[in-house]
């Protein structure tokens, strides 16, 4: 039996882009007008890691995300996106996951009201950096929404990234870029007002704290507050930043920063709404439809502390070393509910309340040497360093009154009487993972318009201690190569090809209480890449193949541990990605990305991950209005294809699949320079009320955000 879980009531017109009205021919045409900035600063931060702030541009001209050297987009032999400062702020991305679901290329699956998992290219990101040190998640998922305000934008590097991110993942790298110190005196205030009474306030100051100005300072604090559609769901979070930035010499600068998150959310799903009834038919449940308990919450922390010295030795060659604490730690009392109604009386559903607690204290230490050197008549890049980390974990949770049934599940209100957490069953984890790395890589400039970019990472990866009483323990060496390969057609346009495997021990444990073998994979790419205005749009079609073996599927809930197991399956996905970002002309950006997978399937051939869309499509375009000045508007068009997940059998034999048909989301913008110092803007998300699953990663889901609005004041000196 088949059932579909929705429609597509989203007719492909909503798509349409304000992008797709401008002929091909004009938007490649010669651009004689200069960029349009709002407020331009200048932002103190190492050369190799660019900033947005200042630009209307959804383009950065340079990254050093994917290498470690500064490379533009179309030098990058993989396929790069950036969200910039500008994108940020039209479409009011205050969280990662609002950002990387617009970013292109990443689908965002939302299991839970509090937990999120990112995937690209059918492979899940495990891996993000902060201006370019990776923070590996121990968990394998994000808790928490990351709150963007601290940050100036991100770069997504798609495909293996082995050489920066160790041990690397064949899906994307994510890397944060905060915002640094100003020379130049800059003060701001967001106010903001939405839907479901959600309040946000962000300041932000910055400039000189010394005359002379060789020592600079900014802090950044931000505030939010609000209701949910979903019942009994609300969010309460705060985040600031501190940083400092001196130069000790001419040829030293010294930076000291502190950002902390603290996230209070009240009504957290652990888990979600079952799926479908006992006779496999699909349960039609109200948007706002929750199992969240009254007293159900996630509280989490996020506590980062850092010191970067940049040193400038000559001209020519700079060093970095970054020293980072990291601690992040979570304390919840959640509810998980088991089991499937049956049609008729919707009894069938019990409890499984839990008390949760976790703990991360992450040391790394990052260093690199990077800059240029002339051989046979050409000018080269370089770059060398070395990565260390070390990660430990604490887990931990108890169990009290399992099995107690919640009575007719589609007339839940949340009023199920917490446990007094007496006759309890517990588990927990306490285990440490080491991670230490050599990497170099060079950009060779070769004769008839070829370059080559080759690098290689070795890398050290130990573990000890247990995780729900089985041994946590690896010890691993492996060394992951770089080859890139790039052939300039001329000023605009170049072919690429790429190639690097990945290594990656991993924490998940299988229905047999072991823990999976580590993820092994090679990753190829080629494809075309161009520029146009002085790398202020940006534009690739690539093809990729990507072979990963022991990829975590989820075998489901297991009640004895509290926990979910997996099954690693060997996955090959190809496909092809295409994107255009920047500035089309003077007063119009857009940010576009349409990704194909010819197949995501194991070994078998069969099709595997099915919960991953095979399509996704993101336009976004946003454009100065001519006749009304300091006016401009756009949209911004999510769109996947069909998912569905083998949910088993009914007791008589009946296939059970829920499905989420293809759907769109589309969000408007508009907004309105009063003055040089002052701005409002009004923006509507899911305009069109589309009705969708967050994911079908689970056996369990609940619906997206309906329709909602927010106004914005931005005030800024």
């Amino acid at each position: 039996m088949f059932y579909s879980l929705n429609r597509l009531r989203m007719p492909w017109i909503h798509c349409i882009s304000l992008a797709t009205l401008l002929p091909v021919s004009s938007i490649f045409a010669a651009d004689n007008t200069s960029q349009v900035t709002l407020n331009q600063v200048e932002v103190t931060a190492q050369s190799s890691n660019p900033m947005s702030e200042g630009s209307d541009d959804y383009s950065l001209a340079r990254s050093n995300t994917a290498t470690g050297l500064s490379l533009s987009p179309r030098h990058t032999p993989q396929t790069l996106t950036t969200i910039s400062q500008a994108q940020m702020d039209d479409f009011q991305l205050t969280s990662t996951t609002d950002m990387l679901e617009q970013g292109g290329g990443v689908t965002v699956l939302r299991v839970e009201t509090d937990r999120n998992y990112y995937i690209s290219r059918g492979f899940e990101i495990s891996n993000f950096q902060i201006d370019g040190v990776g923070m590996p998640f121990a968990t394998g998922d994000q808790m928490g929404d990351i709150d963007t305000a601290l940050y100036d934008h991100i770069d997504v590097i798609k495909g293996a990234n082995g050489l920066t991110s160790n041990p690397g993942n064949p899906s994307a790298t994510v890397n944060f870029v905060r915002k640094r110190p100003t020379r130049d005196p800059h003060a701001s205030v967001d106010l903001r007002y939405g839907s479901w009474n959600t309040k946000r306030a962000v300041v932000d100051v910055s400039g000189p704290l010394t005359q002379s100005g060789n020592w600079r300072g900014r802090l950044i604090g931000a505030f939010q507050d609000g209701d949910s559609y979903l019942d009994r769901y609300s969010l309460r979070k705060n985040a600031y930043s501190a940083i400092i930035a001196g130069d000790l010499s001419d040829d030293i600068t010294l930076t000291l920063g502190h950002l902390e998150q603290h996230n209070r959310p009240m009504g957290t799903m652990w888990g979600a709404l079952p799926l479908y009834y006992t006779n496999g038919q699909a349960i039609d449940w109200d948007r706002s439809a929750s199992t969240a308990t009254d007293w159900s919450y996630w509280n989490t922390n996020d506590k980062q502390s850092f010191a970067e010295l940049s040193y400038q030795l000559n001209p020519n060659w700079e060093s970095l070393t970054t020293l980072t604490y990291r601690k992040m730690s979570s304390d919840a009392k959640l509810f998980y509910v088991t089991g499937h109604p049956d049609p008729d009386t919707g009894l069938g559903v019990n409890s499984y309340p839990s008390i949760y607690n976790h703990q991360e204290r992450q040391l790394m230490l990052s260093s690199k040497l990077t800059g240029t050197f002339d051989l046979a008549g050409f000018t080269h890049q370089a770059s060398i360093g070395i990565n260390w980390s070390r990660s430990r974990s604490h887990l931990a949770s108890i169990y009290d009154d399992i099995g107690i049934s919640v009575g007719d599940i589609r007339d839940f209100d949340g009023d199920f009487p917490e446990p007094d957490w007496q006759d309890t069953t517990s588990n927990d984890a306490h285990f440490s993972v080491y991670r230490r790395s050599l990497f170099a890589s060079t950009k060779l400039t070769l004769p008839a318009n070829f370059s080559l970019l080759l690098g290689a990472n070795f890398s050290n990866l130990q573990s000890d201690g247990d995780q729900y009483g089985v041994a946590h323990q690896y010890d691993r060496n492996h060394i992951s190569p770089y080859i890139g390969v790039m052939y300039d057609i001329n000023d605009h346009h170049t072919l690429y090809a790429s190639y690097t495997d990945i290594f990656n021990p991993q924490y998940k444990i299988d229905a047999n209480m072991q823990v999976l073998d580590p993820i092994t994979g090679k990753s190829y790419e080629m494809g075309w890449k161009g520029a146009w205005r002085e790398n202020s749009l940006n534009a690739s079609v690539s093809l990729f193949k990507t072979q990963q073996n022991n990829t975590a599927e989820s075998a489901g809930f297991d009640q004895s541990i509290g926990a979910t197991v997996y099954q690693g399956v060997d996955i090959e996905s190809t496909g092809f990605e295409a994107t255009l970002s920047g500035r089309l002309m003077r007063g119009w950006q857009v940010n576009a990305a349409y990704t194909h997978m010819f197949h995501l399937q194991d070994n078998d051939h069969e099709a595997a991950l099915t919960y991953v869309p095979r399509e996704t499509l993101m336009l976004g375009s946003v454009i100065d209005i001519p006749w009304v000045h300091g006016l401009k508007t756009g949209l911004n068009v999510r769109w996947q294809s069909k998912t569905y997940r083998n949910q088993g059998t009914t007791d008589g034999g009946d296939t059970i699949i829920s499905t989420q048909s293809a759907y769109a989301v589309t969000n408007w913008m508009a907004s309105y320079q009063i003055n040089k110092q002052t701005r409002v803007s009004l923006n509507v998300n899911n305009i069109f009320d589309e009705k969708y699953l967050t994911s079908l990663y689970a056996s369990q889901s609940f619906y997206g955000a309906p329709r909602n609005a927010s106004v914005n004041l931005h005030w800024s000196y």
